[in-house]
């Protein structure tokens, strides 16, 4: 019997300290990363331009919310949805990653440098493409190349790229495609990061 009792006891208390450490509906029942719900999650997706004339710039940056440093996964799209290209670039804490199209399209899988398409950044606790492990923390801006010139020479502010809602589908395809790439693009689509 005092077996038992001391059995009874063990089990609530490994039972309590589940509940506490994995709260119901909290971050390891969401499948969340750094104490943010997958569901919760955002990521970049903007249209870009690279036909010479105009080419399109991201400028991306780590607000510090997840404490670390972060790799923004980076996936290019043709404008009829095929992944032409991706790759992962370190940004440290409180830094930014400045990108052109024009550099991360130069190595296309389908051998045609795309003139447009899509570009779609992913906050990522580790820098490999194919495996998306979604941190938060990393926000978006492009130049503001719209409206009417200035006599000045003081370049507009940029324009920030809303947030878009990142579902689990959405990382799988993603993570899915790129891993094709990386296995059978024989080098060809996996982008370059810039410099830092």
């Amino acid at each position: 019997m005092k077996h038992r009792k001391q059995i009874l006891v063990l089990s609530v208390l490994a039972a309590l300290a589940l509940v506490s450490f994995f709260p119901a509906g909290g971050a390891w029942a969401q499948g969340a990363v750094f104490g943010t719900h997958l569901q919760d999650t955002k990521f970049t997706v903007a249209p870009f331009t690279n036909d010479g004339s105009v080419i399109t710039e991201l400028t991306v940056l780590n607000t510090g919310e997840s404490g670390s440093d972060l790799c923004a996964n980076i996936y290019l799209f043709t404008p009829v949805g095929q992944m032409t290209a991706c790759c992962a670039c370190p940004v440290k804490q409180n830094g930014l990653l400045e990108l052109s199209i024009a550099d991360l399209a130069k190595n296309p899988v389908t051998g045609v440098v795309p003139t447009k398409g899509v570009i779609k950044v992913v906050g990522a606790a580790y820098c490999y493409p194919a495996y998306v492990n979604v941190a938060p923390g990393l926000r978006s801006w492009q130049p503001n190349t719209h409206g009417v010139p200035t006599i000045s020479a003081v370049p507009l502010p940029p324009i920030p790229v809303p947030d878009t809602p990142l579902g689990d589908d959405e990382r799988l395809t993603l993570m899915r495609q790129c891993q094709n790439i990386l296995t059978n693009g024989a080098g060809l689509g996996i982008c370059s990061c810039p410099a830092q």
